[in-house]
């Protein structure tokens, strides 16, 4: 009876391990491009005052592509997007164009990066274009501002 709940307490702890290590990562997202800018990084005098935006796409195994937002930025609420796709993708199927409030290419302390517009392209063909506002929060911030004078 001791080598009877020896062997069920065995068969349960690997099957609770197998079970875990296949929970924990079914499918692996390999990164495939990442990008940092600082909009403000020219005009600041303080490193903590420093803003960052990533930008990180990856690709699992599946071949679907997933779009990460990140930044330091107090006003900035993290996007994210999924795209499924049949094959597999490389930094060379991945543009990102970055423009100003004003949707300039050329910043200035007066009008800094805002957007990354993300082009995923494959044989020469664009099969997914959008953009990530990096001061989302803040122009919502704005927008609730002036519908409560309302």
């Amino acid at each position: 009876m001791k080598k009877f709940i020896q062997s069920i307490l065995l068969l349960t702890v690997f099957f609770l391990v197998g079970a875990c290590s296949y929970t924990e990562s079914p499918s692996q997202k390999n990164l495939i491009y990442e990008e940092t800018i600082s909009p403000n990084e020219k005009y600041v005098s303080s490193q903590e005052d420093i803003v960052y935006y990533t930008i990180q796409i990856f690709q699992d195994s599946d071949y679907t592509i997933t779009v990460n937002s990140e930044s330091n930025f107090a006003l900035f609420k993290p996007a994210q997007y999924s795209i499924e796709y049949d094959q597999p993708i490389s930094k060379e199927n991945i543009e990102i164009q970055w423009t100003t409030l004003m949707g300039s290419t050329e910043a200035s302390e007066d009008d800094e990066l805002t957007t990354a517009h993300i082009s995923l392209s494959s044989n020469d063909e664009i099969f997914s274009e959008r953009s990530i506002n990096f001061i989302n929060g803040a122009l919502e911030t704005i927008i609730d501002a002036i519908d409560s004078k309302k």
